[in-house]
């Protein structure tokens, strides 16, 4: 019989298996990636804190008008920049738990698939 790896509506049992496996390793790879990503903005966010306590530090009085612009000038340059890598981590925070949420979902739907399509009906 040729058509007996096919159900009614004409799908291999093969391909759902194949799917299944596609969406499983999809999965695990999205978690990895944001794992991955978590793990290399870590550093980031450690030398971000440690630059704000830096600039806490440095606010302290300047006496001339001269050195009071010069400083100012310098502190609104590295509140800028924080400000940017503030907005940086938090795109790259966003990715990673979309990451890391897809990277779930798509393993248990290719789980289920899988279990699903290996068992038997009778």
């Amino acid at each position: 019989m040729p058509f007996a790896n096919y159900n009614k509506k004409g799908v291999s049992l093969h391909m759902k298996k194949a799917l299944s496996l596609v969406l499983l390793v999809s999965g695990i790879c999205a978690f990895a990636y944001g794992s991955y990503l978590s793990y290399e903005v870590a550093p980031k966010e450690q030398k971000l804190s440690e630059a704000e306590q830096n600039i806490q530090e440095q606010r302290r009085p300047v006496l001339g008008p001269i050195r009071r612009n010069a400083r100012a000038q310098a502190m609104q340059s590295k509140e800028s920049a924080i400000n940017s890598g503030e907005q940086t981590i938090a795109k790259a925070h966003v990715s990673i738990n979309w990451l890391r949420g897809t990277g779930i979902i798509l393993f248990i739907i290719g789980s289920g698939c899988l279990i699903f399509c290996s068992v038997k009906k009778k």
